[in-house]
């Protein structure tokens, strides 16, 4: 089974969704990090890059663009793991999905690149 090529203007399109994300996760880090510790909460790096990966997936399920559901997972647990901290409960199920997600991720990316190998 051979993978479809995006069109020009979907790859032009993904580049910029991509490249607004990167920008936003910039600009969110550099925030946490300019400001002393006391003028902000407690892991907000995280909720930097939860809204970074989020932004990025529903932005381009909006563009009818494929994109990386684990992405969007990952971005939804960081964002999860900022709140549960927060709220002062603790989900042990979210460090082994992070664990699991990862796994998956790995095993994928190599399932590709030796498929596409051949």
């Amino acid at each position: 089974m051979k993978l479809e090529q995006p069109s020009s203007t979907q790859q032009t399109t993904s580049n910029f969704i991509d490249s607004l994300s990167i920008a936003i996760l910039c600009v969110l880090l550099g925030v946490v990090w300019l400001f002393p510790e006391w003028q902000y909460a407690e892991g907000s790096w995280l909720l930097a890059i939860g809204a970074a990966l989020v932004f990025n997936g529903v932005a381009k399920y909006l563009a009818k663009i494929a994109s990386s559901l684990w992405a969007f997972v990952l971005g939804c647990c960081a964002i999860l793991y900022y709140v549960q901290h927060h709220l002062e409960f603790e989900i042990k199920v979210l460090p082994t999905a992070l664990i699991v997600i990862g796994s998956v991720i790995i095993v994928e990316q190599l399932y590709r690149f030796f498929r596409t190998r051949k």
